[in-house]
């Protein structure tokens, strides 16, 4: 699907995000709050009437449906057409079923300036979009606001499954929350199979519980299609389970996110695994640009952590281009930890991006790489590894900055002020070989190889300035 936003693409994080601010003021009225009984224009006739069932019922294709006013119940669509509320109209499900149903299988429905809220069903509470079989329907969601709707397993927000495609922007999805049952949870504010275009949307405060076993994946947003994310906020999404994979987005598409942050996400399980917090991407590439991801949390008591900022999967080629991976934190008690910043993939690449400040630590487990530890290589030209720390207070914290057991190719990098308990300040080599070219290791430290330590590969420098012990170095 062609996109409108280009020219955008460019810009810093800073600038894009003024855009998006926006937004909150838009939504940043509590759900329900809009004055006035409903009242919904017939788009054919032109009359206005309270009954917007019928209204619906009744539209043909292309009609523009004004709402005002708050409408309770459960709506459905079922032909092309655009919903356009005034700025504080509100279709609210008072907690019975799915707001607002799109049944559409082909054209275009087109939702604006419209809240949905108090949505409440198995899958898609807000908004459910799947006319259960392979659809050319395009859904687009502009100015829309997403508050306050709950599922069972997916899509307390939005579920949209089998469509064409699927557009939002300068909306907000926002407290939307899939309650603990017995299965898993997948995308609180949004899951959808369908390829995506998102612009210049918050998606803030949402909540995911699994039943004690199960998975979540995708605690705020779940994809499963090719999709592009830019200017987007993905923040303070909290989510608990047996195993997690992703708190704040999770893919197993291609993606792309763009000029965003991905902020604040949490991750608590008392045994499963924990894989990316702020992104897990388990399609065949992720490219992150011009993004922050950080503040993200993860605490697990036996489990395994990977990835707290951004973590991919044995098959993804992941890149990073002018972002960063900051204050990311990982803490277990007997787990293992790997890769606080970033645990990677088939293919690892940082352009001019920095891994700084995370924080992994654990009473008895071991912690490799509080930076990065790359997963099938790394290829990292310019940016920074920085202040980043592991440790164990009775295992093992090994790498600081970057824990390898791949080929590793670092050039015109910094990789400075990093910490292990154990081995490897700067880095800790298992195998491979580690090149460093016009780079600098400085003011890492380790009890052993405060800027290096190689114990089952080989480390060439060239043009470099290598600050502290450099163990297994020839």
């Amino acid at each position: 699907m062609a996109r409108a936003t280009h020219g955008r693409r460019g810009q810093t994080v800073v600038a894009i995000l003024g855009s998006a601010i926006a937004i909150l003021a838009l939504g940043g009225a509590p759900a329900g709050a809009a004055a006035g009984a409903c009242s919904a224009r017939d788009g054919s006739s032109g009359a206005w009437t309270s009954d917007l069932s019928a209204v619906l019922a009744a539209a043909h294709t292309g009609d523009v449906i004004h709402i005002r006013g708050t409408c309770t119940g459960n709506f459905t669509v079922t032909v092309p057409l655009t919903l356009s509320g005034d700025l504080m109209a509100v279709l609210n499900g008072a907690g019975h079923g799915t707001v607002l149903t799109i049944d559409v299988p082909s054209g275009t429905v087109s939702i604006k300036t419209l809240e949905v809220t108090g949505g409440s069903a198995p899958v898609g509470g807000g908004i459910a979009a799947d006319p259960g079989v392979s659809s050319s329907l395009t859904l687009s969601l502009l100015y829309a606001r997403i508050i306050g709707n709950t599922a069972g397993t997916a899509g307390a927000g939005l579920d949209a499954g089998r469509i064409a495609a699927l557009d939002i922007t300068e909306s907000l999805f926002k407290d939307d929350t899939i309650t603990p049952g017995s299965e898993g949870a997948e995308g609180a504010a949004i899951a959808s199979g369908a390829p995506g275009d998102f612009d210049l949307s918050n998606i803030l405060s949402n909540a995911a519980t699994a039943a004690p076993g199960q998975t979540v994946t995708g605690g705020a947003v779940y994809l499963t299609a090719r999709s592009t994310l830019y200017g987007m906020k993905i923040e303070d999404t909290t989510v608990s389970g047996g195993v997690i994979d992703g708190a704040g987005l999770g893919t197993t598409a291609p993606v792309t996110v763009g000029d965003s942050t991905v902020e604040g996400n949490k991750a608590t399980t008392s045994s499963g695994a924990i894989a990316g917090v702020g992104v897990y991407a388990a399609g065949p590439t992720a490219a992150i640009e011009h993004t922050a991801t950080f503040g993200n949390i993860a605490t697990s008591g036996s489990g395994a952590i990977e990835g707290t900022g951004v973590d991919a999967a044995s098959s993804t080629a992941l890149s990073f281009s002018g972002s960063s991976v900051g204050t990311n934190l990982a803490t277990t008690q007997s787990g293992l930890i790997r890769g606080v910043g970033v645990a990677g993939g088939a293919q690892d690449t940082l352009s001019d991006s920095g891994v700084v400040l995370n924080q992994g630590s654990s009473t008895t487990g071991t912690v490799d790489g509080g930076g990065i530890a790359p997963g099938g290589s790394l290829s990292m030209t310019g940016g920074m590894i920085d202040g980043n720390t592991v440790k164990s207070v009775s295992g093992l914290g090994d790498g600081g900055g970057i824990w390898t057991s791949v080929p590793a190719s670092i050039s015109g990098a910094q990789v400075d002020d990093n910490s292990a308990s154990t081995a490897g300040g700067g880095a800790y080599l298992a195998a491979g070989a580690l090149t460093i070219t016009g780079s600098q290791f400085v003011g890492n430290t380790a009890p052993t190889g405060s800027a290096i330590d190689n114990v089952g590969g080989t480390v060439t420098a060239t043009d470099s300035l290598i600050d502290g012990s450099c163990v297994g170095c020839s």
